[in-house]
């Protein structure tokens, strides 16, 4: 199981047993979870981020109290990029505009083998809404 499937499969047991969760309790449950049952010291953004992303938006976050601020993704061509993924090896997360998915990409590939070694994979993705459960 993906750690990102892990608040969504929180969400589905709440619902389906008519649990007395808050909306905030799996992001807290879910590290541990990873953390104690799979033995990944991970930090809290990826459980975070399913439970309370925003289409279009990104998450402003203070992982030590939890406080954050959902910010619009604005028009800039590469917004801001950081380190993240414990134990997969690490991986770059990086904000971009649309239109400059192509330069950034032809970039990174040209760049990072030679420094590193190693070819990067580079896989492209939206900001969406966080863990739900939809009824009819």
């Amino acid at each position: 199981m993906l750690p990102t499937s892990l608040p969504a499969t929180a969400f589905a047991i709440r619902a389906l047993n008519d649990l007395s969760v808050t909306d905030d309790q799996p992001i807290t449950l879910c590290q541990k979870a990873e953390q104690n049952f799979v033995g990944v010291q991970c930090g809290i953004m990826d459980q975070f981020a399913s439970c309370k992303g925003k289409r279009e938006h990104a998450i402003f976050l203070d992982c030590r109290s939890l406080t954050y601020d959902l910010v619009p993704l604005p028009a800039g061509v590469c917004l801001g990029a950081r380190m993240t993924g414990a134990g997969f090896g690490g991986c770059v997360l990086s904000l971009a505009r649309t239109e400059a998915l192509d330069d950034l990409t032809r970039r990174i590939m040209a760049e990072y083998p030679p420094k590193t070694g190693k070819n990067p994979a580079i896989h492209l993705c939206v900001a969406e809404d966080g863990a739900s459960v939809r009824t009819p």
